[in-house]
C-alpha cells in the first residue's frame, strides 16, 4: 500500500508545482492568480499527507529519492510540453541519470530488512570443554631487602 500512497504523493507534487507556475503573473503589472495559488497549497498538503502514509511501510530514504526523482522528471517534462521550456541534451541527460539512480536505489538491498547475522563469517563453534580455570591469585608483594633488614 506504501507504493500506492507514494504514487499519489508524486501526482499531488506535480500538480502543486504546475499550479505554482499557473499562479504566477505572465505579464508585468498582473497580479497573482488566486485559484491556482490556493490549489497549490491544497495539493502540497495532500502530497505530504500521502507521503506520511507511504513512509509507514517504505524506507524513508528510498521513498524520498523516488518522490524527488520522479517528481523532478515529470515536472520538467510537463514544463517542456505546456510552456515550451527548453530541454537541452544536458537537462535530458540529468533527468535520465536521476531516473537511473532511482532504479538503482530500488534494486539495491534494503538495509532496513537486512539480517546482520547473514554477514557473519562461519566460525567453528567452540568445543565443549571443561570450564576455564580461574586465574591464580597473585602472590602478595614481598617486602624489599631493605625492609626485611629493618624488621
Amino acid at each position: 500500500m506504501g507504493w500506492v500512497f507514494l504514487g499519489i504523493a508524486i501526482i499531488f507534487e506535480v500538480a502543486a508545482a504546475l499550479s505554482l507556475k499557473f499562479s504566477v503573473p505572465t505579464q508585468t503589472g498582473d497580479s497573482y492568480k488566486l485559484l491556482p495559488a490556493i490549489l497549490m497549497v491544497i495539493f502540497y498538503l495532500l502530497c505530504f499527507a500521502a507521503m506520511i502514509q507511504a513512509v509507514r511501510t517504505l524506507p524513508l530514504g528510498l521513498m524520498y529519492a523516488i518522490w524527488g526523482g520522479v517528481g523532478t522528471a515529470a515536472i520538467a517534462t510537463f514544463s517542456w510540453q505546456i510552456w515550451g521550456e527548453h530541454m537541452s541534451f544536458m537537462k535530458v541527460s540529468g533527468i535520465a541519470l536521476i531516473i537511473m539512480g532511482v532504479v538503482l536505489a530500488n534494486l539495491s538491498k534494503d538495509s532496513s530488512k537486512h539480517d546482520p547475522l547473514e554477514d557473519q563469517i562461519d566460525q567453528p563453534e567452540l568445543e565443549a570443554s571443561a570450564p576455564p580455570v580461574a586465574a591464580k591469585a597473585a602472590d602478595p608483594p614481598r617486602p624489599s631487602q631493605a625492609t626485611q633488614e629493618a624488621l
